[in-house]
């Protein structure tokens, strides 16, 4: 068997190429790093709580574009051609105010509740 000779050009490519691994080594961890902060922040957004529900009128016909927010924020929807809404709130514990023009502005307790159905006089 054939001993081979290491020349300084030889030298110079395995050094070449183990800067290269570590570089892209640094790059892999970088972008991971981005990947799990992005993650994080998805897990973080996602504590909002779902509610939903339907507005009428006391006849039971469903009132449509009454507003729906969350008191003391820029949180809010209006409701649909049925009467009902969708909304994302910060936290279970939020009060929403149903305001409709020509009817009594109403304030509601979310407490955990996935579904609020309300009746407009």
């Amino acid at each position: 068997m054939e001993k081979q000779k290491v020349t300084g050009r030889t030298c110079k490519s395995i050094v070449h190429l183990f800067k290269r691994i570590y570089s892209l080594r640094i790059k892999f961890t970088g972008i991971l790093v981005l990947f799990l902060v992005a993650a994080l922040q998805v897990f973080a957004q996602s504590n909002d709580h779902e509610v939903s529900g339907t507005v009428t009128e006391a006849n039971g016909e469903p009132l449509i574009g009454v507003n729906v927010f969350v008191q003391g924020t820029t949180i809010g929807t209006t409701t649909n051609m049925d009467g009902d809404y969708f909304l994302s709130v910060p936290d279970s514990d939020v009060v929403l105010v149903y305001s409709y023009i020509g009817y009594r502005q109403q304030q509601i307790a979310v407490e955990g509740k996935d579904a609020i159905r309300l009746m407009l006089y």
